[in-house]
């Protein structure tokens, strides 16, 4: 079981194109990590963000806390 909390930045992360990173991205995302440590789901997280972004500069802050019980 885990417990991500994450700022509304995740999903509101922006594409070149403007479009937005979103929920159901998180959710497919999130629904990868099985197996990992919060450590590397975090990390895995913020570079699936960063892929989708492309370089593109972001709005606001990026942050995720995940806890595995």
């Amino acid at each position: 079981e885990w417990l991500v909390l994450y700022t509304d930045g995740v999903t509101e992360a922006q594409s070149v194109t403007g479009d937005f990173f979103g929920e159901s991205r998180l959710e497919k995302t999130l629904a990868g990590l099985c197996g990992v440590t919060p450590a590397v789901g975090c990390g895995m997280l913020f570079g699936t963000v960063d892929a989708f972004a492309k370089g593109a500069p972001q709005a606001d802050d990026i942050t995720v806390l995940a806890v595995r019980i």
